[in-house]
């Protein structure tokens, strides 16, 4: 586990409007670490009038995670063993090449994993 600290320096905060906002920072930093797959345990939040701060012990790396997206039926992506334009279209979307793309088992659309 690695420390996190997220501090924000501001005007000054009205009295009664910093318990709201040290309450809401602290959820949406736990919404935001569980999205990016970093486990958290033991945040505390702090605040004074000109900050708000979250500490936390969070995972001190990202686990493996395969992300596969479906592109266009094979007979649409493949003329004569060769990738199309469809295919060429699906590989820039999903931030990849021709190369790094899959025929998936099925073969009925060519697919991309990120690992």
């Amino acid at each position: 586990m690695a420390d996190f600290l997220l501090e924000i320096g501001c005007e000054e905060i009205p009295a009664r409007m910093i318990d709201g906002a040290r309450a809401e920072l602290a959820e949406r930093v736990t919404e935001l670490l569980k999205k990016e797959f970093l486990g958290t345990s033991d945040m505390k939040s702090f605040s004074t009038p000109r900050r708000i701060s979250v500490f936390a012990w969070v995972a001190a790396e990202q686990p493996t995670v395969t992300t596969k997206k479906l592109g266009p039926s094979l007979s649409v992506a493949r003329k004569d063993g060769k990738w199309t334009k469809a295919a060429e279209a699906f590989a820039e979307k999903v931030g990849s090449t021709t190369d790094q793309l899959l025929e998936e088992e099925t073969r009925r659309a060519c697919t991309w994993l990120r690992t």
